[in-house]
């Protein structure tokens, strides 16, 4: 007994979390901290049956009563926990703790969250913090702390945020709580990636995923690392992403909650397609609409995300328009920012193809850069020899080298080359291609950029070693055709 103590006191100190003081019964202690240690390693029947041995049917105590509630949770099973944990807050006489009933509402803020009920959310948070700001508890008020910062964040309140997470950050250290602290790190990270900071998100989330993976947390440690994905691709770097990804996807078997499952696949496809792994990506997405037909409304939306650009790289503009429209009416989902932009580029895009009237993509709630590029490429279409439409690229690309995001600048620029490419206006051509140049060496789409331009001018040189890149990159995609066969005219010369 004594050793297994000792083992499991090691083990949550690795964990972060100091030993809670010793209840009255020394069985229940140790049970919980063995308990603790298999749920953050989801071992969640193992975690279940050191908490129910020998109830013989007895109702279990509060404290063993939220840890069940935990489990639930932890397996995507929110209405259960959720049930569980309200009627544990009803029952002022079971519950008197108030460093339990903290706890517990803070494990309901985080529920909320996952409901999309954030003002729900930051209350519980609030309240938490409240039932333990007086008292000489870092470790619960950081914790507390660091919810509400998250569900701020979400609120769209930044700076509100980073101050709770930095409060928290400082708590949780003074505590000796490492698994919080790497928390609050990966929580700045996505502050930084909201912020339109992914090389800073990198910085935090990244060292948190790995801090996670060592101490065996792992739906924290795919968490981090779905923050490491996301702002990988904002910035096109598409071998550091799949790096990350091969990392959590060795996890996958130990995933209980399906909404995590289907996230971790989400974002493997998305970086399969962008390296033009398309057969790969396809059978990551097999059948996913029925596989996970329950999931959560956000992860159904980016689902459909997805496979709109699964149909796009395969030439089914149709089935692009379709899934990108069911996407951006999913709510709470792709809900602002540069992936809602994309997605509804994209399904402007599609619905131009076929003769749709792309309804959700023209108003949608919260675009901003790409929106521009939309009405530039509206009006292209329309009046191919107006300015307007001059005037409209150029105020997209004005936008999207004032944010810095990569994905963004590399979308405009690309548009507004091709534009200027078929207007021969090849040193406007070159001037804008030119700016997405440094991230040809791991995007295709640059890559092809790049050899367009050199096609256009002649400059064979430069054009067979813009080629030969592109081919490196394009996977099972196909390089244009028309820029395949050497320039009627070289020069041989350098682009200048």
């Amino acid at each position: 007994m004594h050793a297994a103590r000792l083992a499991t006191d090691r083990l949550l100190a690795m964990l972060g979390r100091s030993p809670p003081p010793s209840p009255v019964d020394p069985a229940i202690d140790e049970r919980l901290r063995r308990a603790q240690a298999a749920l953050l390693s989801n071992e969640l029947d193992t975690a279940r049956a050191i908490l129910t041995v020998d109830q013989d049917g007895a109702a279990p105590s509060p404290e063993i009563a939220f840890r069940l509630a935990q489990i639930d949770y932890r397996a995507g099973r929110l209405d259960e926990a959720g049930a569980a944990w309200d009627a544990l807050l009803d029952d002022t006489v079971g519950t008197h703790d108030p460093l339990l009933r903290s706890r517990i509402l803070r494990a309901r803020g985080s529920l909320n969250i996952r409901r999309g009920d954030d003002i729900a959310a930051e209350r519980d948070f609030d309240a938490a913090a409240a039932l333990v700001g007086n008292r000489d508890a870092p470790s619960e008020l950081g914790w507390a702390l660091n919810g509400r910062g998250m569900a701020r964040l979400i609120l769209d309140r930044p700076d509100d945020a980073a101050a709770d997470l930095g409060r928290a950050r400082t708590l949780l250290e003074q505590a000796g709580d490492i698994h919080g602290v790497v928390s609050t790190d990966n929580n700045m990270g996505v502050v930084e990636l909201i912020r339109l900071r992914p090389a800073q998100a990198v910085v935090h989330s990244g060292q948190a995923a790995r801090r996670f993976e060592a101490l065996g947390a792992i739906n924290e440690a795919l968490s981090a690392q779905a923050v490491v994905v996301e702002a990988h691709l904002l910035q096109l770097q598409w071998p550091d992403a799949l790096a990350v990804s091969d990392r959590g996807w060795a996890l996958r078997d130990r995933i209980e909650d399906p909404d995590v499952d289907l996230s971790l696949l989400l974002n493997r496809a998305r970086i399969l397609l962008g390296l033009g792994r398309l057969a790969e990506a396809a059978e990551t997405l097999t059948d996913v609409e029925q596989r996970y037909a329950s999931a959560r409304p956000w992860n159904r939306a980016e689902m459909h995300a997805v496979l709109a650009e699964q149909a796009w790289a395969h030439g089914d503009p149709r089935a692009a328009s379709v899934h990108a429209s069911r996407a951006l009416a999913l709510q709470p989902g792709i809900d602002g920012g540069t992936r809602r932009e994309l997605i509804a580029l994209l399904a402007e895009r599609a619905q131009r193809l076929t003769g749709g009237v792309p309804a959700i993509a023209r108003r949608p709630s919260n675009l901003e850069t790409l929106q521009r590029l939309v009405e530039a490429e509206e009006e292209a279409a329309g009046n191919p020899t107006g300015d307007a439409a001059d005037a409209a690229f150029g105020d997209a690309l004005l936008t999207a080298s004032a944010r810095g995001l990569p994905v963004e600048v590399a979308t405009v620029a690309a548009s507004y080359g091709r534009w200027l490419l078929d207007r021969d206006r090849l040193d406007d051509a070159a001037a804008v291609i030119g700016r997405i140049a440094p991230w040809a060496q791991h995007d295709f789409d640059c890559a092809v950029m790049q050899v367009a331009l050199f096609h256009r001018r002649g400059e064979t040189r430069a054009w067979t070693q813009a080629l030969d890149q592109a081919k490196r990159l394009a996977g099972e995609r196909p390089v244009p055709a028309r820029l395949t066969t050497p320039p009627s005219s070289a020069d041989g010369g350098a682009m200048p």
